[in-house]
């Protein structure tokens, strides 16, 4: 097993992502380095889910990936296009989409998508006075609005956990993550690095060696880090849209172990990439983490799965 047990989580919601990745049965990451690529989808008012998609890739152990991506770029993306969720309206995308899954497939890692209703406003500063009281403590210099903060803090909070419960002694841990409103500014990405460096101290019970922290900006055009976030992308745009239709079906409320049928369609990209990340693993691990509103107002955190059933 390659997961190491989270001790004195900060957040009482933190001891159950542990007990769903601690099952997951996550490779070891013996290589030097790990890469955590991430990014973000959920963000139009459609979407009644914020989702992250955290992929974690053990560098060394996954040199298969890198021939097979730049195969896929030949053939499908000869121009360098992006890509992502947003844009498979584009048909070269569109074509490129299952090779470019199935080369992911060649990823030794696991590949993490946390799916939280977007009513739930509070996971970490529970009272609107936290927010000075982090400001100060952690001795942010952006102006974070009230929500950006809080987002920030489940962001880096995950994040921390996975290197913590994922590495090994003195391995060189690098996050790549897109550039959206945590990366705004040269201030935002100076407390989102304090944040992640004070979490990670918290949780490790190792030294590390080297911890980067960088955005898809730091691309010199071979479309290595895109890459890597593109998977993030269209596993995060996907989730969004699945557990949104999943959820009107229910009136609102997904429930933990309870299945819910749902008999109509999935946009064709959300169904195809949501198909990928729920079918048998290989050397790519994945799970989904639902945080969850419940009728009483509480919310519930459980791993999430859709499965097809022929009849």
């Amino acid at each position: 097993m390659g997961w190491t047990e989270l001790k004195n989580p900060l957040y009482p919601w933190m001891r159950t992502v542990d007990r769903i990745l601690s099952a997951t049965r996550a490779p070891v990451f013996s290589g030097p380095t790990m890469v955590i690529a991430s990014d973000s989808g959920g963000t139009n008012s459609r979407s009644n889910y914020r989702t992250w998609v955290h992929l974690c890739m053990d560098l060394e152990a996954s040199k298969n990936w890198e021939p097979l991506r730049r195969d896929v770029r030949q053939r499908y993306l000869p121009d360098g296009r992006r890509l992502s969720y947003k844009a498979l309206g584009d048909e070269k995308r569109k074509s490129a989409i299952v090779p470019f899954l199935e080369a992911a497939e060649s990823i030794v890692g696991v590949c993490v998508a946390v799916i939280i209703d977007k009513r739930i406003r509070r996971l970490c500063l529970n009272e609107p006075l936290d927010y000075e009281q982090m400001h100060t403590a952690a001795e942010l210099k952006a102006k974070w609005k009230d929500r950006e903060l809080e987002e920030a803090l489940r962001v880096t909070q995950i994040v921390a956990g996975l290197i913590a419960g994922l590495s090994l002694p003195k391995q060189n841990i690098y996050w790549i993550s897109d550039q959206d409103n945590l990366f705004g500014n040269d201030r935002q990405s100076h407390d989102v690095s304090r944040l992640l460096s004070s979490f990670s101290t918290h949780y490790m019970h190792h030294s590390l060696g080297e911890l980067g922290i960088g955005t898809t900006a730091l691309d010199e055009g071979d479309r290595l880090e895109e890459d890597l976030t593109a998977i993030p992308d269209l596993v995060a745009g996907a989730l969004a849209e699945t557990t949104t239709r999943l959820s009107q079906c229910a009136g609102g409320y997904l429930v933990p172990s309870i299945a819910i049928p749902y008999e109509g369609k999935f946009l064709e990209k959300a169904d195809l990439i949501a198909n990928w990340f729920w079918a048998p693993c290989r050397a790519l691990r994945r799970v989904a983490i639902l945080f969850a509103l419940q009728s009483d107002g509480r919310y519930s955190v459980s791993k999430h799965e859709m499965r097809t059933i022929l009849i």
